[in-house]
């Protein structure tokens, strides 16, 4: 299993609390899956006004197979900008990291 980043972009400027409606976690319309894990979510905040916070996309951190299984459980819950398979590590980890 690998780790991908799905970005969604909302299209319009959203309040938090539209964030997390539209995006993933908080749709009632994804499908389960016993072989794709949501791990996390993080919000693109492009206006740090008060007093609300607006933003503009969603970044989805996925464990999965493949990209298409992560498609399987989106759905058409939200836009996907695109999928990508990703390498996360923490900072100490990158002299022990061979990135080709």
């Amino acid at each position: 299993m690998g780790k991908f980043v799905s970005i969604h972009v909302f299209p319009v400027p959203v309040t938090r609390e539209k964030a997390q409606e539209m995006t993933i976690h908080g749709r009632e319309g994804a499908k389960a899956s016993d072989k794709v894990k949501f791990l996390e979510v993080w919000a693109q905040i492009i206006s740090d006004r008060r007093p609300e916070r607006l933003y503009s996309r969603a970044y989805c951190l996925w464990e999965a197979p493949d990209t298409e299984s992560i498609m399987e459980v989106i759905g058409n819950s939200i836009p996907v900008e695109g999928i990508y398979p990703v390498l996360p590590f923490k900072p100490e980890e990158l002299e022990s990291i061979a990135l080709e």
